[in-house]
């Protein structure tokens, strides 16, 4: 018998006997969990070692199944991303394949991976509902920068914006802060087909699209590029579309009739890509003209111009 064995039985004849099967008891369920202890340790230990081995199968290059389509990139890129489903997907053992298995619709997936190597989320060419279902993936993965539920997604760009205006409202409201001879531009932080601003009707406001590029090589007078709406409120109000590439100037009248009283108004910008064609609605109201405008994959910008000074103009979120 092991010295263990004696001190145990010699404590145990020194116990009275109405205490020993209660005693016996408490040292069988103390060997059983140090057993299950054991046995669990064990298995932990294995599975470290089959998760390393897995990290030194797989080296530096993580392969994804996503809905049927595949992605790969470094393991640097995915692990910087802490805290997202992407990096707590790094833990867990990949498939018999090698992979791991993402079960999403893969459409907009090819965004994401440029997320995870560059910190940049490009959403050029989308439609609200595109955009509408790339947020909501953005949301699963949990991408940090991006939560959905924290932030507004759409708003002003103040990295797009004259610096005679001042943004406000969470990025929601643009004023003009004060006089100056010139209209004073504005972008949005993505593209649209659709979106919808409430402006005065006391002040002149243009409104419509752009692209990046034109915004950027605009002249800070005379004709701007872009296809627009001028609300010259009370005077003449007219369609313009400018492109200087194209050499093309086009202004044409308006049937809609202003509003004689100050008030708000809606102005709704659409894009109509199968028509080519921006179109314009005021107060629910779609004006029957409308400006051409040829393909291009050029992304197109919501774009507000101001002129009086204190104008302001609202942006519309998302429904």
């Amino acid at each position: 018998m092991s010295p263990l064995g004696k001190r145990w039985e010699h404590l145990y004849a020194s116990i009275p006997e109405a205490y020993r099967d209660q005693l016996h008891e408490f040292a069988s369920e103390m060997t059983r969990l140090v057993k299950q202890l054991r046995a669990e340790n064990e298995a932990l230990a294995a599975s470290k070692a089959e998760l390393q081995s897995h990290v030194e199968r797989s080296g530096s290059i993580v392969r994804l199944d996503v809905g049927g389509k595949k992605f790969a990139t470094s393991r640097a890129n995915i692990e910087r991303l802490e805290g997202s489903y992407l990096a707590s997907m790094l833990s867990w053992p990949p498939n018999e394949l090698g992979e791991y298995f993402i079960d999403v619709d893969p459409t907009h997936f090819g965004r994401i991976m440029t997320f995870v190597r560059t910190d940049a989320l490009p959403m050029d060419g989308l439609s609200e509902r595109d955009l509408l279902e790339l947020m909501a993936l953005v949301d699963y993965l949990q991408l940090p920068g991006f939560a959905v539920g924290n932030s507004k997604l759409l708003h002003w760009d103040p990295k797009y914006c004259s610096n005679q205006l001042q943004l406000s409202d969470d990025g929601m409201s643009v004023t003009k802060k004060s006089f100056s001879a010139e209209f004073c531009p504005v972008l949005t932080v993505m593209p649209l087909v659709r979106f919808t601003v409430h402006v005065s009707s006391k002040d002149t406001v243009e409104i419509g699209f752009t692209t990046r590029e034109l915004f950027q090589n605009a002249p800070r007078h005379g004709a701007q590029p872009g296809w627009l709406l001028r609300c010259g409120f009370p005077r003449a109000s007219y369609l313009q579309a400018f492109v200087p590439q194209k050499n093309v100037a086009m202004r044409l009248p308006l049937s809609f009739k202003m509003p004689v009283v100050p008030s708000t108004i809606a102005v709704t910008c659409i894009y109509d890509a199968d028509a080519h064609q921006i179109r314009f609605e005021l107060n629910g109201v779609l004006l029957t003209e409308t400006l051409e405008i040829q393909p291009s994959s050029a992304a197109l910008y919501p774009v507000v111009r101001l002129y009086d000074p204190k104008s302001v103009v609202q942006l519309v979120d998302i429904p």
